[in-house]
């Protein structure tokens, strides 16, 4: 039986992913408030395109959507409730922007570096297997991104092998070449983090466990999606890190490291970058 999915929410991030599944074969029902907003789409959509209520799309869907903007996101969550997503994979595209107006010219996150949002949802929905994708790129490049000869990477972060196994053939459908963030290849099966790459016995020592650098990667990617307004999508693929900085162990070991380094810097630096950007774009 074909994969059925559901897309929470009737804006233009939720309208381009759900008329990419359609157009990948997926059946699609979307879900709103509201669903009388979404009539129009559904006749234009075709025999396989449904609407309903955010709870109906969710009980519906194998594979759920999360299309809304960050702060609505566990309000939505709330009125589809944690039982109706348990064992599904849960796309999660948010961004945890503040409605409120920047400061000093800042965006402000209604996050910190201590939390993701994904973080906040993923304690709501606990049964639910969540995975970061599509939260680094604008609608317009979300599917079928056309770079000339490149194919564009995207980054991807859960806890979950058999969720993020669903978004990875969902990504190479869509286009991208997807990656998950901060993983790296493992020589062997008792020396390494399966998460971050790195020696297990540091990651003991710091007493971090593999959900931590999961936890770190959606922090990560949360705040990176800031700097891709700006720079675009990745491109090429990164998997050449470990090549470019080194075969040794030794650079192995430090660029794991330098990784989760990275999750706790820059965050005010990535958001200003984004506001420069809308300003250096802002019409008139």
């Amino acid at each position: 039986m074909a994969m059925k999915v559901a897309v929470l929410g009737s804006g233009e991030v939720g309208t381009t992913l759900a008329n990419g599944f359609l157009k990948s074969g997926y059946t699609v029902m979307r879900g709103s408030r509201a669903p009388e907003k979404l009539a129009a789409w559904r006749t234009s959509a075709g025999t396989k395109a449904l609407t309903g209520s955010f709870k109906e799309a969710a009980a519906f869907g194998d594979v759920v959507v999360l299309a809304v903007k960050g702060s609505a996101a566990e309000g939505v969550l709330a009125l589809v409730g944690p039982e109706t997503l348990a064992g599904k994979t849960l796309i999660d595209p948010t961004n945890p922007i503040a409605d409120a107006p920047p400061e000093a010219g800042v965006l402000k996150y209604f996050t910190t570096l201590n939390e993701s949002l994904m973080e906040r949802l993923q304690r709501q929905a606990p049964k639910a297997n969540f995975v970061k994708a599509f939260s680094c790129v604008g609608n317009a490049f979300m599917i079928d991104p056309d770079f000339g000869k490149q194919k564009p990477t995207m980054f991807i972060c859960g806890n979950d092998k058999r969720a993020k196994g669903t978004v990875t053939e969902i990504l190479t459908q869509f286009g991208w070449r997807p990656r998950t963030w901060a993983a790296s290849k493992q020589r062997g099966p008792s020396s390494r983090c399966a998460c971050c790459g790195a020696c297990r016995d540091c990651c003991a020592a710091s007493g971090r466990t593999p959900f931590d650098c999961s936890r770190n990667s959606t922090r990560l990617l949360e705040v990176r999606a800031a700097r891709s307004v700006r720079r675009g999508p990745v491109v090429p693929d990164s998997d050449g890190d470990l090549e470019r900085h080194g075969q040794g162990q030794h650079a192995r070991h430090h660029l794991a490291h330098e990784r989760r380094r990275r999750v706790l810097l820059g965050q005010r630096h990535l958001e200003h970058e984004l506001v420069v950007n809308l300003q250096e774009h802002a019409p008139g």
